[in-house]
């Protein structure tokens, strides 16, 4: 009786462009599921998609599905060594500008805050300077918002960006309407400060102050929390240079030094006494078990014991097998490399 074959599921990673909150996630996962026998999960922090897919499935089918929901997808090329600990994923140039947009957002929106909410300090024509001021607030300012939006829109997709978008479009075009057409800008007019609208306000009432303060605290929350994630990735990497680039391979050659990357699995290694274990592994033959660095005792050796990165060798040397992923579900010629 004939069975079907079994497909073989393969691993691929993919950089994700454009995701700005959970929502984006959620989208990402939920079109790359919608492939045949697809299982993605998608980090935020890290902009990185590990797609779980049939071997049949190809990369540009998992790329074009991403790019159907609006957002920027590609492999990642894997960094030299000595570049992989340096290179910080987020563009230098990328959070120049943003900080940049940061800035000017600012400036030109505090005095539009502050002339709409304090009654006292409103002079003859005051409305028509935060005019001025809030136009490249509501422009330019929130121009990422408008980009972002009018993507959605096209892959029929609402975010928060969608909402920021319709929040600064909407004041400022009343607000426009207002000052041109409905009496707001008289010289003179006086513009009370409340927190619920009034019937009595009409349309000589605007929202300037909600077209420059939307946009500028939302750049304010995006820019910090980029500056967070640049924090979190530099302790990360900085934990991980303590992490072993090369080991000891034992085979019937002998014992040789290779890089980290270039271990397989199956391979025997060899930990010699204060050296850090390279990667997760079984112990195939030792005189101690390694025990942590902290830890004044010494441990009788036992051949089932695993081994882990965080362990630490106190005395003569331990062989491990690396009994990572078997290589049909890794995908070929990516460097091997701890973490994710």
């Amino acid at each position: 009786m004939a069975t079907d074959p079994v497909s073989v599921r393969v691993e691929t990673d993919l950089m994700i462009g454009g995701m700005t909150c959970a929502a984006c996630v959620k989208r990402v996962e939920r079109k790359l599921s919608r492939l045949e026998g697809v299982t993605a999960t998608v980090n935020l922090v890290s902009g990185r998609a590990r797609v779980h897919h049939p071997r049949e499935t190809g990369v540009e089918q998992l790329v074009e599905a991403v790019r159907s929901a609006g957002y920027t997808a590609a492999r990642p090329e894997p960094p030299c060594r000595e570049e992989r600990w340096e290179a910080g994923g987020d563009s230098v140039e990328a959070d120049r500008r943003e900080r940049d947009r940061l800035l000017v957002t600012a400036l030109l929106a505090l005095p539009v805050l502050v002339l709409s909410m304090v009654p006292g300090w409103q002079f003859r024509n005051w409305q028509w300077l935060c005019f001025v001021l809030a136009a490249p607030v509501a422009v330019w300012g929130a121009w990422p918002f408008h980009r972002r939006a009018v993507s959605g829109l096209r892959h029929s997709a609402a975010t928060m960006d969608t909402l920021v978008s319709l929040g600064v479009a909407a004041s400022f075009s009343w607000s426009s309407y207002a000052l041109f057409l409905g009496g707001a800008g008289d010289p003179g007019m006086r513009m009370s400060f409340g927190l619920m609208p009034m019937a009595s306000d009409g349309v000589a009432h605007i929202y300037l102050e909600a077209a420059v303060g939307v946009p500028l605290f939302v750049l304010a929350g995006r820019y910090l929390e980029a500056r967070a994630r640049r924090g979190t990735g530099a302790a990360l990497r900085s934990l991980a240079r303590l992490a072993a680039k090369e080991v000891a391979v034992r085979d019937a050659a002998g014992e040789r030094l290779v890089p980290i990357e270039e271990l397989r699995v199956g391979q025997i290694f060899v930990v010699r006494p204060g050296e850090r274990v390279a990667t997760d592994g079984v112990v195939t033959g030792a005189v101690r078990r390694w025990i942590s660095r902290w830890s004044p005792e010494r441990a009788s050796p036992s051949r089932s014991d695993r081994a882990n990165p965080s362990s630490a060798v106190p005395s003569m040397w331990v062989a491990c097998c690396w009994s990572g992923p078997p290589p049909s579900a890794r995908t070929p010629n990516w460097p091997v490399s701890p973490g994710w």
